[in-house]
């Protein structure tokens, strides 16, 4: 036991001599040049990293911030940038100041794949340029990519963890063993591949297997073959780069491919049978029992095939011609009648419709549409029917029921002729015509029963005015996120409403434009509705012409975003938090003739002119009609925070002058003046809120009036004797 011990002590102290010998023989500073050179020299590419650690056992070296430069001659961007990379070298070409790289450990590195004009790709110019000019050859025993981001020539795939094995690269001719590990079950790619030459390529995925064999480049030609094989497993390696089959549905299926592409031309078959999708949020599968692809130098075509979703049969077939050239034209035909609306959408969602993206319904449809063009600008050709179908998506919180649509189908528009439908309590009956799918663009004939705008905005799940129409008629166009009603023509609170709303939805709330007319509406409700805040200040037909912008809110925050012009023409209403005959009489001291009982100013008229700027009003000729008195105001009024500073000019009607008093009222001198008409003249000023006003005397309109009186002819001789009467000798006063 004595022995045993000696020995692997004896091992131990070796290898700490060892371990301190290599320490005083290896400098670490002296590492991180030759890992760059090397790398640079190896990869034909220019290296840089900042931080650097070097660890001796075993030989190892992490940086991060890695870049690695790209080829002029492809691309100004790097070919490669990664947060952290760990090298393992090997131990005695380091000892010899030579760094061997064993294998390399990338994490989250962003990796540009660039062909260039000539077809060349970046990685046939990586590798050491040997004395000849060319490349040499690298050589790996590993190089694992972790949640590596690859752009290839325009493609962006979603992050995936990669393991090389066995990777050599030299010149144009790369090799190795490829491994993603992102999917279950475990793919690999087997490649030896020569750019502009031979390529043997196996990928496995499960129990599928398929091979490409031949040369690639100049003289193209290429055997691509795949037995039949179970398609689950194809599906999900495909859905990993966003084509084929969404994510969280069951594939099940055979799929076999043969086929051969010499040049451009691509000659064979690919067949699909017993197809079904199952699961997500499918209440049951979707079927297609076989669909058969031939391939020809002109084109790609189907034989007719049919999808099946319960007792919904949608028959079809398409051809892609001149597909592998610059200008594809796409050939389809779909044929669904007597369907039910929720089988024909779960084939949408299966396979990707985008515009359909995130819509349920049920109902009856039938479909009949021929589709042809270049995929990008696809013309349509055909009719479309709904029937007691109800639509919904996450966007809207309730669904539209439609009563009945009819839909044709004409190049890149459509028209329906007559649809009925209802959204929350609103029932609404047309004519549509779409001239545009991408960018949207409509125009719609509406009659609509009745629309509260308030539900409306919450069913779209934003904010609006809560504004309620009935008897609506409008023409609807919608484009460039402008939805314009114009005209638009509906009963408003007890009044007419004419004119035209703007829309505008490129915001992130709506904005709203308004240009419109109002005949008798009660302002009361009206306010309520707008600016709740101001809903107990007027009441009356209020008749207006309205150039308003305003933003999508609610209260005080909607006050504050209106902006524009509003001509007032009020008649028969009333001012409901104070009586402007009593304030008046209060501040002049006249004896006030029947007083109201009731804080509110009875009008014969209202009308004037309103400049909004963010919520607040201001005005320069705004006139209140009494039956007693006529009153001017200038000034402004808050509709955000109900502020008042406001100045009135009230003249009473000289009967009523003479009522309360003339020139023998208490307030005479500081409140009141007397035109030659014997009208009085009260001048106020308002301050305070909507809801709670507060009247003073104006004293500097006071005394410009009065100055004015003392010019006026006439007026001298009167003034001149009051001047002198002042100066008379006064009687004593009689002793007590």
């Amino acid at each position: 036991m004595r022995r045993a011990l000696l020995i692997v002590g004896g091992i131990l102290g070796s290898f700490g001599i060892l371990a301190l010998g290599l320490h005083f023989l290896i400098d670490k500073d002296s590492v991180r040049p030759l890992v760059s050179s090397q790398l640079s020299e190896a990869l034909n590419r220019p290296v840089s990293f900042e931080a650097f650690d070097f660890s001796l056992l075993p030989p190892s070296v992490t940086v991060s911030k890695l870049t690695i430069g790209e080829d002029p001659a492809f691309s100004k961007r790097p070919f490669l940038e990664a947060p952290e990379l760990q090298v393992r070298v090997a131990l005695l070409p380091l000892i010899q100041k030579r760094v061997e790289i064993q294998s390399l450990r990338v994490v989250e590195p962003a990796v540009r794949f660039v062909k260039n004009a000539a077809g060349e790709w970046n990685v046939s110019t990586l590798g050491r340029k040997s004395q000849g000019g060319g490349t040499s050859e690298v050589s790996l025993e590993s190089l694992r990519l972790e949640r590596a981001k690859l752009h290839v020539n325009g493609f962006d795939a979603p992050a995936m963890t990669f393991d090389l094995r066995e990777t050599r690269i030299s010149g144009p001719r790369v090799q190795g063993t490829l491994a993603l590990l992102d999917i279950d079950p475990r793919s690999d790619l087997r490649f030896d591949v020569t750019s502009n030459g031979p390529v043997d390529v196996l990928l496995t995925a499960g129990a599928s297997r398929l091979t490409v064999k031949g040369t690639y480049g100049d003289r193209q030609d290429l055997a691509i073959e795949m037995p039949a094989t179970p398609i689950r497993d194809l599906a999900k390696l495909a859905s990993l780069f966003g084509v084929a089959f969404a994510p969280g549905y069951q594939v099940s299926g055979q799929v076999a491919i043969s086929a051969r592409m010499q040049g451009p031309n691509t000659k064979g078959t690919a067949r699909i049978g017993d197809l079904e999708v199952k699961g997500g949020d499918l209440k049951q599968p979707v079927r297609i029992p076989q669909i058969v692809v031939n391939f020809t130098p002109d084109a790609l075509r189907s034989d007719p095939f049919e999808a099946i979703a319960g007792p919904t049969r949608l028959n079809g077939f398409f051809s892609l011609a001149n597909y592998s050239g610059k200008s594809p034209r796409l050939e389809a035909t779909l044929v669904a009648d007597d369907s039910r609306l929720e089988d024909l959408l779960a084939m949408a969602r299966t396979y990707r419709v985008a515009a359909l993206e995130g819509w349920t319904g049920e109902g009856r449809a039938r479909l009949r549409v021929r589709l042809h063009g270049p995929p990008a600008k696809l013309e349509y050709q055909g009719t479309a029917h709904l029937e007691n179908a109800r639509l919904a998506t996450a966007a809207i919180s309730k669904p539209v029921e439609v009563a009945t649509l009819d839909a044709r189908f004409e190049a890149r528009s459509a028209r329906v002729e007559k649809f009925r439908l209802r959204l929350g309590s609103s029932t609404a009956e047309g004519e549509a015509q779409v001239t545009s799918f991408d960018p949207p663009r409509a125009q719609v004939g509406l009659r609509i029963d009745q629309l509260d705008s308030a539900e409306l905005a919450a069913i779209f799940k934003s904010s609006s005015p809560p504004l309620r129409l009935t008897n609506i008629t409008t023409q609807a166009t919608y484009a460039g996120q402008r939805l314009v009603l114009a005209p638009l023509n509906a009963d408003l609170y007890g009044g007419k409403h004419r004119g035209e709303i703007t829309v505008r939805l490129d915001g992130p709330a709506p904005a709203y434009e308004i240009r419109s007319q109002l005949e008798r509406i009660e302002s009361s409700q009206l306010l309520t509705a707008v600016t709740p805040a101001l809903r107990q200040v007027i009441a009356g037909p209020l008749t207006a012409q309205l150039n308003l912008d305003l933003g999508s809110s609610s209260g005080a925050d909607l006050a504050r975003a209106l902006n524009g012009q509003i001509k007032l023409n009020f008649s028969q209403g009333r001012l409901l938090n104070f009586n402007l005959l009593d304030e008046l009489a209060t501040l002049a001291k006249f004896l006030r003739i029947n007083p109201q009982a009731e804080r509110a100013t009875s009008f014969l008229a209202l009308t004037g002119d309103l400049q909004i700027k963010d919520g607040v009003a201001s005005t320069e000729n705004l006139k209140l009609d009494l039956d007693k008195a006529s009153t001017t105001l200038t000034g402004t009024l808050g509709f955000s925070d109900q502020k008042l500073n406001l100045k009135l000019n009230t003249v009473l009607t000289r009967a009523y002058s003479d009522e309360i008093g003339g020139t023998r009222i208490g307030g005479y001198l500081s409140s009141a003046v007397a035109n030659p008409r014997g009208e009085l003249i009260l001048p106020t000023l308002v301050t305070g809120t909507f809801a709670q006003p507060r009247f003073a005397p104006d004293a500097g309109a006071i005394a410009k009036l009065k100055m004015q009186n003392v010019l006026q002819p006439g007026a001298v001789k009167d003034n001149v004797r009051g001047v002198i009467d002042l100066f008379k000798k006064r009687p004593a006063r009689p002793q007590p």
